[in-house]
């Protein structure tokens, strides 16, 4: 077992403590007394760090879980740890998944938990599927917004999602794109998982409106909803959070995004903004945007203890999918993953955000043995419906060129009318109007493609029935 640090824990801007980092290689074991082994260190959240993970009875170069690990004393892995034992079993999410009848489903479910000693240090961790890219580095990587019809595809999963963590009595609370992360492999990479549960709690349920001091502004600030300010969680208060979320995804911006440092103002434009519905939709935004607003307006309608019409909420989300040329349960239609599409296994790498070096070298080996594959995958998962009608058209009239060039090539154009050209006809109609009884017989026969040249027809070649047969 690994030596304990004698330097002093690191404090985290929220006031938690950091745990010390543990040696690539640690041996966790869970409740369960399942073994886990650590790979890398792979990111550091608000409350402790996290690492890629394997189960220890398995040799493999890959690391397909991660754990995450925060000192003993800090609270809210203890609370995500028990939201995810008590909420989180695989059975209760296939049940809810089936009833749904969902292809997949964004709701983590829960490996394994326990507590772990480094020397005098005790640490508390929990073990979790590996997921990909989080939304807000997407956000980035598409300079600040997301395209519309992923936007609202992303919207309705999560409303499944915030609809199982209501059944279970509790709230998430902390919605935001750092905490949505698109799955890891081929079988869940277009589905959006919702996690970190460290501000889950129980919803209100009470017929009067109590404020709790104590929890006040308890989370992420830009995005707490209005009750959150008060102290007091909400079902209205997950779907206000989103609709926050929203908004940035768009590429809009709030008007508080500049006013973090204080709580109490935040909370008075918010309140402010909520007064006037579509102006606010409108400053946001820069523009009118009726879905949003209207889903804005049914959220400020609900009652605090009120249950949300789920289904009415994603009808308005698939709905605006349907209108970009979308399909809430397809692809989702990324613009800057069409745009890389050319660029190779390195920027795929850092789209998915994979930290497994071992996967990301057998994947470049593929890519280069398969370029031309791969590119094809890529380009039809971000193509929209529009799109495809588009290159569609594109690809019929380069094929009706290609035709048109490979008559140019031969040596006699192909005949248009009844055998013959338009000029050929035309010069027929001189020789009738002059009377060509007079002319000669050919020496040698004509040919045309290698053929005898047949004597031409009596056809009607008036202006009209020229125009006609080219069209055909």
């Amino acid at each position: 077992m690994a030596q304990a640090s004698k330097k002093p824990r690191k404090k985290a801007t929220n006031g938690y403590s950091m745990p010390e980092p543990l040696p690539k290689g640690e041996i966790l074991t869970d409740i369960a007394k399942t073994r886990w082994k650590l790979g890398p260190s792979i990111g550091k959240g608000g409350f402790g760090e996290i690492y890629a993970a394997q189960d220890a009875s398995k040799s493999s170069s890959k690391y397909p879980f991660v754990i995450k690990v925060e000192p003993h004393g800090n609270g809210p892995l203890f609370v995500e740890m028990h939201f995810y034992m008590k909420n989180a079993k695989q059975a209760d999410i296939d049940a809810f998944k089936q009833k749904h009848k969902l292809k997949r489903f964004g709701m983590p479910a829960y490996l394994g938990s326990g507590s772990h000693e480094v020397g005098a240090a005790k640490y508390r961790f929990i073990v979790m599927e590996k997921f990909g890219v989080d939304v807000d580095k997407l956000r980035e990587k598409n300079k600040g917004a997301l395209p519309e019809v992923v936007v609202y595809q992303l919207a309705w999963q999560i409303s499944y999602t915030l609809e199982y963590i209501h059944e279970t009595g509790y709230v998430h609370a902390d919605i935001k794109g750092g905490n949505v992360l698109l799955g890891d492999t081929t079988e869940n990479k277009n589905q959006a998982y919702l996690v970190d549960f460290g501000l889950a709690g129980k919803f209100t349920t009470d017929k009067e409106f109590k404020p709790n001091p104590k929890k006040a502004h308890d989370g992420t600030i830009e995005y707490l909803s209005r009750d959150a300010h008060h102290g007091v969680p909400t079902r209205r208060g997950d779907f206000e959070i989103l609709g926050y979320n929203i908004i940035h995804w768009l590429g809009g911006s709030l008007p508080w995004d500049s006013k973090l440092e204080n709580p109490k103002t935040v909370q008075q434009l918010k309140e402010e903004s909520w007064s006037d519905i579509p102006g606010f939709v409108k400053k946001c935004l820069k523009k009118n945007h009726q879905t949003l607003t209207q889903y804005l307006q049914y959220v400020d309608k609900l009652k605090h203890n009120e249950r949300p019409d789920y289904k009415k909420i994603r009808s308005w989300f698939e709905n605006e999918v349907q209108k970009n040329g979308g399909r809430v349960d397809g692809p989702l239609q990324l613009q800057g993953a069409q745009k890389r599409k050319s660029t190779g296994e390195e920027d795929l790498a850092q789209m998915q955000d994979s930290e497994d070096e071992d996967v990301v070298v057998k994947k470049t080996v593929r890519r280069k043995k398969k370029p031309q594959e791969i590119e094809e995958v890529v380009t039809t998962e971000v193509m929209t419906e529009a799109m495809k009608e588009v290159m569609a058209r594109i690809e019929k009239k380069g094929a009706k060129k290609k035709q048109l060039k490979n008559k140019e090539n031969k040596k006699t154009e192909v005949p248009e009318t009844n055998g013959y050209t338009a000029e050929m006809l035309e010069i027929k109609k001189k020789m009738d109007d002059e009377k060509v009884a007079k002319r000669k017989p050919r020496t040698s026969p004509a040919t045309e493609g290698g053929r005898m040249r047949r004597n031409l027809p009596e056809v009607n070649y008036d202006e009209r029935n020229l125009k006609s047969t080219r069209s055909k």
